[in-house]
Protein backbone atom coordinates (compact mmCIF):
# COMPACT_ATOMS: atom_id res chain seq x y z
CA UNK A 1 0.00 0.00 0.00
CA UNK A 2 1.31 3.42 -0.93
CA UNK A 3 0.20 6.57 0.83
CA UNK A 4 1.18 10.17 1.12
CA UNK A 5 1.42 12.66 3.92
CA UNK A 6 3.21 15.80 4.92
CA UNK A 7 5.83 16.66 7.48
CA UNK A 8 8.66 19.05 8.13
CA UNK A 9 12.37 18.78 8.80
CA UNK A 10 13.24 19.84 12.33
CA UNK A 11 16.95 19.19 11.83
CA UNK A 12 19.04 19.41 8.68
CA UNK A 13 20.69 16.09 9.52
CA UNK A 14 17.45 14.32 8.59
CA UNK A 15 15.00 14.43 11.50
CA UNK A 16 11.44 14.84 10.24
CA UNK A 17 8.22 15.35 12.22
CA UNK A 18 5.00 14.00 10.70
CA UNK A 19 1.68 12.50 11.75
CA UNK A 20 1.65 9.01 13.26
CA UNK A 21 -1.30 7.94 11.11
CA UNK A 22 0.84 8.64 8.02
CA UNK A 23 3.58 6.16 8.97
CA UNK A 24 1.97 3.72 11.44
CA UNK A 25 1.52 0.82 9.00
CA UNK A 26 4.50 1.58 6.74
CA UNK A 27 7.01 -1.17 5.96
CA UNK A 28 9.33 1.37 4.35
CA UNK A 29 9.34 5.13 4.02
CA UNK A 30 10.27 7.39 1.17
CA UNK A 31 10.59 11.12 1.61
CA UNK A 32 10.37 13.54 -1.30
CA UNK A 33 11.18 17.21 -0.84
CA UNK A 34 9.59 20.08 -2.73
CA UNK A 35 12.80 20.37 -4.78
CA UNK A 36 12.26 16.81 -6.05
CA UNK A 37 15.05 15.09 -4.09
CA UNK A 38 14.06 11.73 -2.60
CA UNK A 39 15.39 9.88 0.44
CA UNK A 40 14.65 6.72 2.39
CA UNK A 41 13.74 6.92 6.07
CA UNK A 42 12.57 4.97 9.09
CA UNK A 43 10.36 5.66 12.10
CA UNK A 44 12.33 6.55 15.24
CA UNK A 45 9.35 7.09 17.52
CA UNK A 46 5.62 7.50 17.47
CA UNK A 47 2.85 8.68 19.81
CA UNK A 48 -0.52 7.49 18.50
CA UNK A 49 -2.65 9.54 20.91
CA UNK A 50 -0.94 12.78 19.90
CA UNK A 51 -0.75 11.59 16.27
CA UNK A 52 2.95 12.48 16.05
CA UNK A 53 5.86 10.54 14.60
CA UNK A 54 9.58 11.20 14.28
CA UNK A 55 11.29 9.89 11.16
CA UNK A 56 15.05 9.71 10.52
CA UNK A 57 16.02 10.24 6.91
CA UNK A 58 19.24 8.85 5.44
CA UNK A 59 20.64 12.07 3.98
CA UNK A 60 24.23 10.83 3.57
CA UNK A 61 26.24 13.97 2.77
CA UNK A 62 23.25 16.22 2.10
CA UNK A 63 21.69 18.64 4.53
CA UNK A 64 17.92 19.04 4.50
CA UNK A 65 16.31 22.47 4.69
CA UNK A 66 14.77 22.68 8.15
CA UNK A 67 12.57 24.94 10.22
CA UNK A 68 15.73 25.86 12.17
CA UNK A 69 17.04 27.48 8.98
CA UNK A 70 14.09 29.89 8.74
CA UNK A 71 14.76 33.44 9.89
Amino acid sequence: VTGTGSGFCIDGAGVVLTNAHVVEDADSLGIQLQNGKSYKGYVVGMHSELDLAVVKVDVKDDRLPSVRDVD
